[in-house]
């Protein structure tokens, strides 16, 4: 057995099955041939496309390594944890218009919150779409449903059921009111401390010399104006 690194997609494919091909092209084509190695490829394609919600899936991650992968972990749960309860608070605002700006207490964050808008024609390059991220929860299930088909993920259980815990309780801490509320506060400016705050992430397609997008004008916009108006910024 063996494994091959496919640069073009970041993800590494174990050498499963009957395993002594002589190439990666003779791995490609038994994983293709027969239902079992299709589940490894939709296993992979799941993963790959898990939304960091800080501008890059999964499989972009792995393909640059090792520090890579808890970069995008870390982003997701410190930066991405602020986009799901931003998202969460303006949903609960809108249902309860009287809740107060300060108040996170009453903030739960639900599956759809996770849903981070796709901006398509961002990702629409040399007329090329690039391949749509999927959000946490849509992974965790897919995954889920996955294994209970064990035949189709023949060789792979052990990881399969460490990625899907992982998830999981990444998934569980960004929804637990202690760290709901310390977004918001990030968010909103209140979590300053000794002169520094963890600030606040905005995902921009601006590219490196290109003019902010209407909405991303108006996020920095708003961003500056909050930052100098609250009674936490730094003077």
């Amino acid at each position: 057995g063996g494994s091959h690194y496919c640069e073009e997609e970041g993800i590494e494919i174990a050498a499963l099955l009957s395993r002594d091909a002589a190439s990666f092209e003779d791995l490609e084509r038994e994983l293709t041939c027969n239902e079992s190695g299709a589940n490894i490829i939709k296993l992979w394609n799941t993963l790959s496309r898990c939304d960091g919600m800080t501008g890059m899936p999964l499989g972009a991650a792995v393909k640059g390594g090792y520090d890579c992968v808890l970069a995008w972990l870390f982003g997701m749960v410190t930066f991405g944890c602020q986009r799901v309860a931003l998202r969460a608070e303006k949903r609960t605002k809108e249902r309860r218009p009287s809740l107060s700006s300060r108040s996170s207490s009453d903030i739960l964050v639900a599956e759809e919150d996770f849903n981070i808008v796709f901006d398509r024609s961002a990702a629409d390059i040399g007329g090329e779409l690039k391949v749509v991220p999927l959000a946490l929860p849509e992974v965790i299930h897919t995954l889920k449903d996955m294994v209970e088909d064990i035949a189709g993920i023949q060789g792979v259980q052990t990881e399969v059921y460490y990625c899907i815990k992982m998830l999981d309780y990444t998934m569980a801490r960004m929804r637990a009111q202690s760290t709901v509320s310390s977004a918001l506060n990030a968010s909103h400016f209140r979590d300053t401390f000794d002169g520094f705050t963890t600030g606040l992430f905005i995902n921009l397609s601006c590219g490196h010399n290109n003019q902010y997008s209407d909405e991303e004008r108006q996020q920095l916009f708003s961003l500056l104006s909050e930052a100098c108006e609250s009674e936490y910024s730094i003077a």
